[in-house]
Parts: structure tokens; C-alpha cells; sequence
């Protein structure tokens, strides 16, 4: 792929976005110019993809997904030059949580339910397409359920959650749920009242499920 093509994708992306923050900070591989499109004002960056210099990241605010912070705070905590908002955010309506899908270091920490995703490769390639996911549920080998969603809380009766460390914040229960925590791929006990998600060396889990 060629640099026009990359500059290309990248305009496209951006101008996707066009109605949310675009923060950008000085950097020789990077410069803003702006246009009217449609009879908007739209501001955009072009970046040079090609200079190795150039890392693209995913973050969350505080490295967690139950926070919040302005776009300008996370990157200029990180020492990036420019940034996006990359999906929609409830950010002020009680659970600071995303609604669109998330992928970081390789890792689904959310989804949503439908709708392009943008994306970087890990050698700086760009990304847009529709995803779909997967999930099923086993215990002790045998195909029991299919987990609703990852790191959102569900207020259906029958809903099955998953739920990682990267959630960020106390899983609430509702009376009568139950909620096997999973370290180390092994249940080490059953949640019955709120909880948090235990960090670890190895990716640990929370599978909720309402009714049991």
C-alpha cells in the first residue's frame, strides 16, 4: 500500500468522525489543514504512516473502560501528538462505558452490535470494516450458553455478561444473580453481591448471568 492510499484511508476515517474532537499537537510526520465539506467546517491531519517514528494506540481513560477523560488529558498523558474519539461514549449518564466495539493489544474488551469499525494493524496499517462476533459458552467441555456482551452491564433477567479487568469498576448484582469468577481458567468462587473483577498475570474473567 502505497503512502496516497494510506493518506486516503486516513481522510476517510477522520472525516467519518467529523463531528467529534480532533486534538493534535506538533509533530514532523503529522500536519492539520481544514475544508468545508457540504457546507461544514471540518478540520483533519494528515499523517505520514510510513515514518516508524509513527505508533498508533488505542487507549482508555485510565486504562480502564469504566472512566472518563477529555481527549486532549489521555493524549497528552501518553505523549501522542494527535487523537480521536473512537466510538460512542455515555460518559456523564451514570456508567461512564463505551457502546462500540474495542480491541486493544489484540484483546475484544467490548462490542456492539453493529456498524463499521475502524481500526490500526500492528505495523500501522489502517483499517475499516464490518465485524461480527462469536461467543460460546462451555462448562467443564459441554456448549452451555452464548454471552451476550463484554464489559456492558445488562438489564435484561436473562442476559449473560462477560466481564474482565479492564471493566474498571464494582460489577453490581441484582438480587438473586450469580456470577462465577474465573482466574487463571479455573472458577474460584461465586459472586452473589457486588463485586470486583481480580486482576492478574493471566487474563481473568467474570461470566454474569442473571438467572441461574
Amino acid at each position: 500500500m502505497n503512502f496516497k492510499r494510506k493518506i486516503l484511508q486516513i481522510l476517510v476515517v477522520l472525516m467519518i468522525f467529523a463531528a467529534t474532537t480532533i486534538t493534535a499537537f506538533g509533530a514532523p510526520s503529522a500536519y492539520i489543514s481544514g475544508a468545508k465539506i457540504k457546507g461544514f467546517n471540518a478540520n483533519y491531519i494528515i499523517i505520514d504512516m510510513n515514518d516508524k517514528n509513527v505508533r498508533p494506540m488505542m487507549l482508555t481513560a485510565g486504562n480502564v473502560l469504566c472512566s472518563a477523560d477529555s481527549v486532549s488529558n489521555m493524549a497528552k498523558n501518553n505523549g501522542c501528538f494527535a487523537a480521536i474519539n473512537g466510538t460512542y461514549f455515555s460518559a456523564y449518564d451514570g456508567i461512564p462505558i463505551s457502546w462500540g466495539t474495542i480491541i486493544k493489544n489484540g484483546k475484544v474488551l467490548h462490542i456492539s452490535n453493529g456498524g463499521a469499525v475502524a481500526g490500526f494493524t500492528s505495523d500501522g496499517e489502517l483499517v475499516i470494516d464490518r465485524l461480527s462476533f462469536n461467543f460460546k459458552g462451555y462448562i467443564n467441555d459441554e456448549y452451555r450458553c452464548i454471552p451476550w456482551r463484554i464489559n456492558h452491564p445488562s438489564d435484561e433477567a436473562d442476559a449473560i455478561t462477560i466481564f474482565t479487568p479492564e471493566y474498571g469498576a464494582v460489577v453490581k448484582l441484582k438480587g438473586g444473580a450469580k456470577a462465577p469468577v474465573v482466574e487463571n481458567g479455573k472458577v474460584s468462587y461465586i459472586a452473589t453481591s457486588d463485586f470486583y473483577v481480580p486482576a492478574g498475570d493471566l487474563p481473568s474473567s467474570i461470566i454474569l448471568r442473571w438467572q441461574i
